[in-house]
């Protein structure tokens, strides 16, 4: 048996506005507070707690360009999703890494065999 449902224009509209939103909001991720917080803006000392060096070692390293950061009225500012990034950037391959690393790179090889 078919059911007809009667709705006006306006109506339809908002029922199939509410339909494509939820389907949006079920696919796109929305930020939370931890995505807030990656974008927190620290300055010197708070970056000293935040990495656990000294303030005269983040000196040198943003005096070389090795750590990133911006600079306003003289001073250093650093941006917290850079600093973990920075962090990553820096990890060092475990054996198992190589390993595998050197399993892919045969096997990708003309006539490589594992």
């Amino acid at each position: 048996m078919v059911q007809v449902i009667v709705t006006s224009k306006d109506e339809l509209s908002n029922i199939v506005k509410l339909a494509v939103q939820t389907a949006i909001d079920a696919v796109v991720p929305t930020k939370n507070a931890a995505d807030t917080t990656k974008d927190k803006i620290y300055g010197i000392t708070d970056a000293t707690t935040f990495l656990g060096i000294a303030k005269p070692t983040i000196y040198a390293k943003t005096s070389k360009g090795e750590i990133p950061h911006f600079k306003r009225a003289g001073r250093l500012y650093f941006r917290e999703s850079e600093l973990i990034q920075w962090i990553e950037d820096g990890r060092k391959a475990t054996v198992e890494d190589e390993a595998n690393a050197m399993d892919n790179y045969l096997s990708k090889k003309k006539g490589g065999k594992i």
